[in-house]
């Protein structure tokens, strides 16, 4: 029997051009360097439960079928600035739109409108022996959490929901993906502020906070048509050092309730310079805590909406 090698791998994705109708991704589209990937079936069983001379039971029907599909991507932008990262496809998927500025930057802000967000065809490849199996997700969307710690790589954790396919086996994995050499910016020589405060800590995580449903609809093989972002909340946490009160008090944000402006900017290279703003960040909570021996602030941050049409209250951007 063939060994599965979990370490050789690939995931291709690609955005559809009409939701829940598989595309194929090609090697272009598998430039993302990941790990940790997880891959969970989610498949209704359903038992008969008939009454019948014995106990013993008739086999089960199946029924809705999907998947859930995790991993992480090194944070690492394009070639240069204004160019796209590789990751680009899947922020797509995760109800995000794309603006790009020629020579300067990328940005992707968030969408709530159905009909301005975009699914993905994902492919999972895995090394059986000397074969390939590829398991294939459709009508995929997800969430992103975007971690920039100093004591690791700066990553993106996804997470997507897409339709069932039946895996397949293929001749061979996709053939020299566009992988950008530079690797991902260290989180040092960073600007992290709140509120016009810089902040004394060791990074920070955001969590775009997407909920994500699949659409029923009997008509299809699977019993889904594809996914769809239905709410978001959009969080922040960083964990400056302890600060006198009349430096600042993150528990007087808590209850004036006060808002101000996050920016979370990492790298100084042109092109792979990554940056999380949230003009209207709201401390929700402000803990206690220590650093080695250093009093420190565990602060919990809502990304509020900045004006009244909304679907601005944060923004991710690689210059």
């Amino acid at each position: 029997m063939a060994v599965a090698l979990m370490e050789i791998g690939q995931i291709g994705v690609l955005v559809e051009t009409a939701k829940g109708t598989a595309v194929s991704p090609a090697a272009v589209d598998a430039g993302i360097r990941v790990w940790d990937i997880g891959l969970e079936e989610q498949i209704g069983v359903h038992e008969r439960n008939t009454v019948e001379a014995e106990f013993s039971q008739p086999h089960a029907i199946p029924g809705m079928r999907s998947y859930q599909l995790t991993f992480r991507s090194e944070i690492v932008g394009g070639t240069s600035a204004g160019s796209r990262p590789p990751m680009w496809q899947l922020l797509r998927a995760c109800g995000l739109s794309e603006a790009i500025s020629a020579g300067v930057s990328v940005t992707y802000s968030p969408v709530s409108n159905e009909n301005s967000q975009v699914t993905v065809t994902i492919d999972v490849y895995r090394r059986v022996g000397a074969s390939v199996k590829r398991y294939r997700l459709t009508g995929a969307m997800g969430n992103v959490r975007a971690v920039c710690l100093s004591d690791g790589v700066p990553y993106l954790e996804f997470t997507f929901l897409g339709v069932y396919n039946e895996p397949a086996d293929v001749s061979d994995l996709l053939v020299a993906p566009p992988y950008v050499m530079a690797g991902p910016p260290p989180v040092v020589s960073a600007t992290i502020t709140l509120m016009s405060q810089t902040l004394r800590c060791v990074g920070y995580e955001f969590d775009l906070g997407n909920k994500v449903e699949l659409r029923e609809d009997v008509n299809q093989a699977s019993g889904y048509l594809h996914a769809v972002v239905v709410d978001r909340l959009p969080t922040l946490a960083v964990t400056p050092e302890e600060e006198l009160a009349a430096t600042v008090e993150w528990l007087n944000k808590k209850t004036t309730p006060t808002v101000g402006e996050f920016i979370g900017s990492i790298g100084s290279v042109a092109g792979n310079i990554f940056r999380i703003r949230a003009p209207a960040a709201q401390v929700m909570a402000a803990g206690f805590g220590t650093r080695g021996t250093r009093g420190v602030r565990p602060l919990n941050l809502t990304c509020r909406k900045l004006a009244n049409v909304g679907a601005d209250e944060f923004t991710i951007r690689l210059t």
